[in-house]
C-alpha cells in the first residue's frame, strides 16, 4: 500500500484557492504519471473540530470526481475525521458527536452527489467509508488509545480491500469498428464491434471491453 500525501488545498480567498487547487492537481497528476502509480482509492482527511465541510473541501471533492469519473467513486472514497475529541482527557459521548457531524455534513455530501449524479452513483451518507481518529495527545487516556487502535485496524482492512480493486480510471475511449476479425471458441468471426478502453492517469489502458454488435462466421 502506498499513500500519496497531497499539498494543503487552501487560499486566502475563493479565486486564489481555485488557482492553488488547479496547480496542486496538475502536480499530483504529474507525479502519478511519472512514477506509474495506480490509484485504488482516495483518502479524504477532515478536521472534526470544523462544524462542517468547508467550501474548499467541497470543491476538492468535485475536482477528484472530475479526475476519476466513476460510477463507484463514492465507494472508493475513505473519509477520516481527525482531531475527533475536543479534549483527550474528557469523557464525551462519541455517538452523539458523530450524529451531529453526520447531520451537517450528510446534507452537504448529498448536494455534491446530486450535482454529479450523472457521473457517479448516489449513495446514502452512512454508506460512505467514514472513520474517526483522535490526533491529540492521549498519553493518559486508555479509552482514547483503544479507540485509535481500533480505527487503525479498521483502516488497514479498508486499505487492504481497496488495494485488490482495479485502478481508478480517468478516461474512456470508445472505438466503433466494422469488418473486425476475431476468434471465439476455436472459430473465426467477422463483424461489427464496439471496443471500450479504460485509461488511468498514466494514459495506459487498464481494462478493455468488447461489445459485439453483429457477427458472421468466416468459412
Amino acid at each position: 500500500i502506498t499513500l500519496i500525501d497531497t499539498p494543503g488545498l487552501e487560499g486566502s480567498d475563493r479565486i486564489e484557492a481555485e488557482h492553488i487547487n488547479q496547480l496542486h492537481l496538475k502536480e499530483i497528476i504529474k507525479i502519478i504519471s511519472e512514477e506509474h502509480i495506480h490509484i485504488k482509492g482516495i483518502l479524504f482527511l477532515v478536521n472534526f473540530q470544523n462544524r462542517r465541510f468547508e467550501h474548499d473541501e467541497q470543491e476538492v471533492l468535485l475536482k477528484y470526481i472530475t479526475l476519476f469519473p466513476l460510477k463507484n467513486f463514492w465507494k472508493s472514497l475513505v473519509v477520516v475525521y481527525t482531531h475527533f475529541y475536543a479534549d483527550p482527557n474528557e469523557d464525551e459521548d462519541e455517538e452523539e458527536l458523530k450524529t451531529q457531524r453526520s447531520i451537517l455534513n450528510g446534507e452537504i455530501i448529498k448536494k455534491i452527489m446530486e450535482k454529479v449524479k450523472d457521473i457517479s452513483d448516489v449513495i446514502p451518507y452512512n454508506d460512505l467509508k467514514i472513520k474517526y481518529f483522535n490526533s491529540y495527545s492521549e498519553a493518559n487516556n486508555n479509552k482514547r488509545k483503544k479507540s485509535n487502535e481500533r480505527t487503525r485496524n479498521e483502516l488497514e482492512e479498508i486499505f487492504d480491500e481497496l488495494s485488490k480493486n482495479p485502478p481508478l480510471f480517468c478516461r474512456v475511449e470508445i472505438k466503433h469498428i466494422n469488418n473486425h476479425i476475431w476468434s471465439e471458441n476455436g472459430k473465426e468471426y467477422i463483424g461489427e464491434v464496439e471496443i471500450i478502453q479504460f485509461f488511468d492517469l498514466n494514459e495506459k489502458p487498464i481494462k478493455e471491453k468488447t461489445n459485439i454488435i453483429k457477427k458472421e462466421n468466416i468459412i
